[in-house]
């Protein structure tokens, strides 16, 4: 403890413990009934009997100086006629100081009892306060000691400290919480639309009033024939809309990605759009109802039952499907059902809602958030026209394993570079639909992309380089980062040594079909330049095409090879010989169904023959693409 030093000439000590041990305090009050109001019940009933210990620094509280201890009642008892600067130079005279820090403050005292010091007051009231008083016990040593009843508004439980957290924690906050993966994430992404459309709507009420003073003054002029109805109309339409459009775009930009619906910036200005739209709606419905209630009591118990009929029949307090089939055209009738079915599709058709997820006729999980509320879920209904489509493929399923060669097979332009396009996810137009599992868990494309290769019909390499040159390229940008040099070329001689190149090594590529490689060479420079990234799963796009006899046979040699290290892979394959055939372990054909529409062919159903029906690497079932 420091020593203690000199205030106005009495020795005060620096700091003080208080020990308190075993303390009973018992009072002899009459409970059973009221006893008369007489000096004697008075002074019986405030006996009190104080039991226990009491110390201040190791002192009995009979030995300490008043002065060190300061009492805050719970009640804040003041002089009315003072001033808060008198009230404060009162208590400083009184308490033998000249302090200006509170009533209780300017005094001598070390130890401060405050009971109950919130009652009455907000929680950020309290806050600053409590935080002032934490500051002075922990700068100027003072002991604080606040009733039970405060203690719990600032601690968790009876050990952890309530802690202040700004409008950025929260925010974060929510960002990392709130997921979006199942149907009960959908629901509270639901309520923040109901509440964003909601909130736009309430906001055109104040038309109602607007439009009764304005009443008056379109009668005089129609009265006078001065000035025709649809003039003042148009007026107060164009001037709405900026103000509209500033109310919508404060909304958005406040709660779009503080919220964190789909971050993209297309899908942001949609639902920018709708608000705007549903302002603009909103306060042309309430002007109409004002010019039909003429009265600020009438425009406002119709403005109010059209709001609640809006916010009932707009499918989220109650879904569509859940409506008595009477009232089912109040759903159709209200402005709210479009504008919350538009704002739903625009969020939950997004990719990261794409999970799959089957619940009658839907197979996403944002499809299913949209179903269980009886909303649509077809995207042309509010962001576009029905587009026309022509569908490739559809219900394709099959497997394909590690250590097998599969052929994929079918007459011209029946799918199958589609289908291995899809595959291997380099399709990026059209629209995909099912499911694609690698090892039994569902791919994910920017993983997968390290796992997989895919040779192209077309064998493209820089005419430059040698045949080590195109390898050692491919390798420096395809291997992991941290691969020793060494390693990477002894690699690329196991490679080499696989293709059968190592004769090949120094011979320029060429320009196809004037100098360099032959066709067959480059073909298997193709599927080497995919192998130094050391891939599990290779994609080839008929590799043995404008190839003769003696060239196929070589490149399926060098593909047979690839097969027999483990690897998984698929080639698409256009009129084989038979032995070009029987090299192959496993095929899966593409068959075509004609439908009778003029200048169309739909190549509809796969059938795939397996050997074996064991699943082990990649599955694909459901497929459909359309273009």
């Amino acid at each position: 403890m420091k020593p203690p030093f000199l205030w106005l000439g009495h020795e005060v000590p620096h700091k003080v413990d208080i020990v308190f041990d075993d303390i009973t305090v018992e009072a002899e009050v009459r409970v059973d009934q009221r006893m008369p109001p007489t000096l004697l019940n008075a002074v019986i009933n405030g006996v009190r009997q104080f039991h226990g210990k009491v110390t201040y620094n190791g002192e009995s509280c009979t030995s300490t100086p008043h002065y060190l201890c300061a009492y805050v009642s719970q009640y804040d008892l003041h002089h009315a006629e003072m001033t808060v600067r008198e009230t404060i130079g009162f208590a400083s005279n009184m308490l033998g100081a000249n302090n200006e820090f509170g009533e209780m403050l300017v005094g001598r005292a070390r130890c401060f009892f405050m009971d109950d010091g919130s009652t009455g007051l907000d929680s950020s009231t309290t806050f600053e306060i409590m935080t002032i008083l934490r500051q002075m016990a922990h700068l100027m040593d003072h002991t604080m000691v606040t009733s039970k009843m405060d203690q719990k508004q600032y601690w968790a439980g009876d050990e952890m400290e309530y802690q202040y957290h700004s409008i950025e924690k929260f925010v974060k906050f929510f960002k990392t919480k709130m997921k979006h993966e199942t149907v009960f994430d959908g629901n509270k992404y639901m309520g923040a639309l109901f509440m964003a459309v909601a909130a736009v709507n309430f906001n055109g009420m104040a038309e109602l009033t607007m439009t009764i003073k304005r009443l008056p003054i379109f009668y005089k002029q129609r009265e006078l024939l001065g000035l025709p109805g649809w003039s003042m109309l148009c007026s107060i339409f164009l001037l709405s809309i900026p103000m509209s459009l500033l109310e919508s775009v404060l909304w958005t930009f406040s709660t779009y990605y503080a919220i964190g619906y789909a971050p993209s910036p297309v899908r942001f200005f949609q639902q920018l759009l709708v608000l705007f739209m549903m302002h603009q709606m909103s306060m042309s419905l309430y002007r109409f109802l004002a010019s039909i209630g003429r009265t600020q009591v009438m425009a406002n118990m119709l403005g109010t039952e059209a709001l609640i009929a809006m916010f009932i029949l707009g499918g989220f307090i109650i879904s569509k499907d859940d409506l008595q089939p009477w009232l089912s055209w109040g759903s159709w009738a209200s402005p709210f059902t479009y504008s919350l079915n538009a704002v739903a599709l625009n969020e939950f058709l997004d990719n990261r809602w794409a999970t799959v997820f089957y619940y009658e006729n839907a197979k996403t999980t944002g499809e299913a958030i949209l179903k269980v509320r009886g909303l649509r879920n077809e995207w042309h209904w509010y962001w576009g026209v029905r587009e026309r489509r022509l569908q490739l493929l559809e219900n394709v399923s099959g497997a394909f394993r590690p250590g097998v060669l599969t052929a994929l097979m079918g007459i011209t332009v029946a799918g199958k570079t589609t289908l291995l396009d899809v595959l291997a996810g380099r399709k990026t137009g059209g629209y995909i639909e099912g499911t694609i599992n690698v090892a039994g868990y569902h791919k994910k494309q920017e993983t997968f992309s390290r796992i997989s290769g895919y040779c192209e019909q077309t064998d493209i390499h820089s005419p430059y380089l040698t045949v080590y040159e195109s390898l050692q390229f491919s390798a420096y940008l395809r291997l992991p980062s941290d691969c020793h040099p060494h390693q990477r070329d002894m690699f690329i001689e196991e490679v080499m040594e696989l293709v059968e190149l190592t004769n090949l090594r120094d011979a320029i590529v060429g320009t196809r079909g004037v100098t360099g490689l032959s066709a067959e060479q480059r073909k298997r420079l193709t599927v080497a330049v995919e192998l130094v990234a050391s891939p599990s799963i290779i994609f080839m796009d008929e590799p043995t095409s404008g190839l003769d006899a003696r060239a196929a046979a070589i490149v399926m040699r060098t593909v047979r090879k690839t097969v027999n290290t483990g690897r998984t892979v698929v080639c698409t394959i256009h009129q084989p010989s038979i032995e070009i055939f029987e090299s192959f372990d496993e095929v899966c054909t593409l068959s075509m169904y004609r439908f009778h529409q003029p200048e169309k062919k739909i190549y509809k159903k796969s059938h795939y023959f397996l050997r074996s029906f064991i699943v082990q690497n990649t599955y694909y079932s459901s497929l459909r693409v359309i273009s």
